[in-house]
């Protein structure tokens, strides 16, 4: 994906701010989450930067660069969500969240970043701001998915072994089935978050699109019939 400003995935999302009521019965966002592809990629370096140090953060980092083979602005954004998740887990919500508003300035559709942005506001219960940031990661995962889509074409139409074509497409293919369920994971929690904070017609939305995902049916049907029975 094409970096961009930082309008072209936040403020998409921001368009949906109002000034809400808290409702009383809030819906809780889902604790079952699939993982999304940086955290699952930091996990193995969870012996490192759990330690919370300034040189674990450098070995965790070393880590991405060397295995990874990010690019040198992707490595920032590495550092950035490496510092955002010690403190996540650590408690320190503050810190977590400057840093991983960083990590978003410096990639803005970044998903993983405005994901945990999601997460963290939902623990502060600021549900505005957690419906906010969840609608923005599934939106950037929604691009995510048709670019993979696209690869997948490339792959079919490319002059390659067919041997190696269908490994590479199911390769791609299960990618997918990740990041749908990640996405609908969004989609349902940012439509939890905008219910809480009474943005109603937005959490029917995105309520709508989590419960095309069998993982969220139930669970979505209950809150859109929760939305509609208000």
């Amino acid at each position: 994906m094409k970096r961009c400003g930082r309008r072209a995935v936040l403020m998409w999302a921001l368009s949906w701010l109002a000034a809400c009521a808290p409702m009383k019965r809030a819906v809780e966002p889902t604790t079952s989450l699939p993982a999304v592809d940086w955290a699952a990629k930091i996990n193995q370096a969870d012996s490192l930067f759990a330690k919370g140090h300034y040189t674990a953060i450098k070995d965790a980092l070393r880590i991405y660069k060397d295995a990874l083979e990010v690019p040198a602005w992707r490595a920032a954004v590495a550092e950035e969500y490496v510092r955002s998740a010690i403190a996540y887990r650590q408690g320190r919500l503050d810190d977590a969240e400057k840093d991983l508003r960083a990590s978003l300035d410096i990639e803005p559709s970044g998903s993983d970043a405005a994901y945990y942005l999601g997460r963290l506001y939902a623990d502060r219960k600021e549900w505005l701001n957690s419906g906010v940031y969840f609608a923005g990661a599934a939106f950037s995962l929604e691009e995510k998915e048709r670019g993979m889509g696209k690869k997948i074409e490339e792959i079919e139409a490319s002059e390659m072994t067919a041997e190696r074509k269908a490994r590479l497409v199911v390769k791609k293919r299960v990618q997918i089935l990740s990041v749908q369920a990640t996405k609908a994971t969004c989609q349902y929690n940012g439509a939890a978050g905008f219910h809480n904070a009474g943005v109603f017609e937005r959490a029917l939305d995105l309520a709508r699109l989590a419960a095309a995902h069998p993982a969220f049916a139930d669970k979505a049907a209950e809150l859109i019939k929760l939305i509609r029975d208000r």
